[in-house]
């Protein structure tokens, strides 16, 4: 456990290193891992695992990011981690 929040912290002054630490956090049976920042005024920033890097790029340099529900739902639990799963796959 403290290996994982070892690479956080590293993460958060190396960004360079974030994939490492994603891929220690992806889940059992996961595509991939990322941490995205957004807000209303400025597209996405990420980091991400290659296996979903170009799927980031790709929504966060079109307008597909202005028009994003998911940030409002997650709203109220937006205090931890998040996972985004198909409503087939529950």
């Amino acid at each position: 456990m403290y290996h994982l929040i070892d690479r956080i912290y590293e993460a958060a002054f190396v960004p360079d290193t974030w994939p490492i630490a994603l891929d220690d956090l992806a889940m059992s049976g996961s595509v991939g891992g990322a941490l995205l920042v957004a807000s209303e005024a400025h597209p996405p920033r990420f980091a991400a695992l290659a296996s979903i890097a170009n799927a980031l790029r790709k929504f966060s340099s079109g307008d597909a990011w202005r028009n994003n529900d998911r940030p409002m739902r997650w709203r109220p639990s937006l205090d931890g981690f998040l996972r985004d799963i198909r409503s087939d796959e529950r």
